[in-house]
């Protein structure tokens, strides 16, 4: 998109949009003109926060999704994914959208737990034959062991479909031996086929045989003691577009208790700045690098583990069109959001709010 006088109906568009958003008193023309000149741009920026695909990186003693051979199952460590030679649309397509925003976390430093994917290509014997390979190479990774007394290991089994389907696929925790391993692993993958999975899909064009990459995990426990919690963070408020993290927690609770159960007693995010000090301090702290390198308001799903702040999830938030509107004019101006891309939001804002008043 260039705003030049020979494109006069793609302007006029853009101005009506921003025009019936914008406060009152909103000048479309100065608005323009200062965001460029902040910008110090001159025709067309480039994009913020992409994620590059730079060499192929081998994953210890797990195989890579290079290797093709029968009998060898597709899983690499989370750390690893985005360096693959595929492109971010091949390996969200084989791997699902969770595992590769897992990975890019990892990649700027976000604290996530140990783990790895396993790919949608991967049969039911593959992953049998390769149960004890995944247990060993988490036991390295971890230092921990599947009944030890002190540190035992035990996993998180996660769905990443190559589109985002919230709440609608299986999720186990706290599997602790091979057995419960490999029925969490097909009890994941089989919610795939469950009807409200399948009339998901149908809604929203989502293709049916691809199947669900599946991600093990080392289990962080939110439920663990007085010192533990789990909570769903807005990084800015998405009904109004506030700059102010939102949100809810509950303590000694896991991520599947808060969003899935009436009967859990949670609290404002707020209040974290009295029970979790240190752990609030971060989530502001780490809120700008989700939306620096995301380039959009995040959802996130976090886990404090006797006192200790971990991530298991962040997929972009839904906001109001109001919301949407005050983001994409706040972040231009915040430099995490190049113009472009700003004013193609509030576009779309403003035809989302078309939509609700028909």
């Amino acid at each position: 998109l260039k705003l030049k006088s020979k494109n006069v109906a793609g302007r006029y568009q853009l101005k009506r949009a921003i025009m019936e958003i914008g406060p009152s008193g909103f000048s479309f023309e100065k608005f323009i003109g200062e965001v460029f000149k902040k910008q110090g741009i001159i025709g067309l920026p480039p994009t913020l926060g992409k994620v590059g695909v730079s060499k192929h990186v081998q994953a210890d003693t797990v195989p890579s999704s290079r290797e093709k051979r029968a009998g060898i199952v597709e899983a690499i460590w989370l750390d690893s994914l985005v360096e693959q030679e595929e492109s971010p649309r091949e390996l969200q397509q084989r791997f699902g959208q969770k595992a590769l925003r897992l990975s890019e976390m990892k990649r700027f430093g976000l604290p996530v737990p140990p783990g790895l994917a396993i790919a949608n290509t991967t049969t039911d014997a593959q992953l049998d034959e390769a149960l004890d390979v995944i247990i060993a190479s988490l036991e390295n990774q971890t230092n921990r062991r599947p009944g030890d007394a002190q540190q035992p290991l035990r996993l998180a089994v996660r769905s990443s479909p190559p589109e985002s389907m919230p709440g609608l696929l299986l999720t186990e925790l706290n599997v602790s031996s091979r057995e419960e391993l490999r029925q969490a692993l097909a009890a994941v993958r089989a919610s795939w086929q469950s009807p409200q999975a399948q009339t998901y899909r149908r809604l929203h064009n989502i293709p049916e045989g691809i199947g669900t990459a599946v991600i093990v995990q080392a289990m962080v426990a939110g439920d663990m003691n007085a010192r533990s919690g789990s909570g769903v963070l807005f990084t800015r408020d998405v009904m109004t577009g506030e700059d102010r993290l939102t949100g809810q927690f509950a303590l000694r609770a896991t991520g599947n208790q808060v969003v899935g159960r009436s009967d859990i007693e949670t609290w404002p995010i707020g209040k974290l700045r009295e029970t979790f000090p240190e752990a609030y301090r971060q989530l502001e702290e780490y809120k700008t690098t989700f939306e620096r390198h995301f380039g959009a308001v995040q959802e996130v799903e976090f886990v404090i583990e006797d006192g200790r702040l971990w991530f298991v999830q962040s997929r972009d938030a839904v906001l109001s069109p109001q919301a949407q509107a005050q983001v994409a004019v706040d972040m231009t101006n915040e430099r995490l959001l190049d113009p472009i891309r700003m004013l193609t939001r509030l576009i779309q804002a403003q035809e989302a709010q078309q939509k609700r008043q028909l």
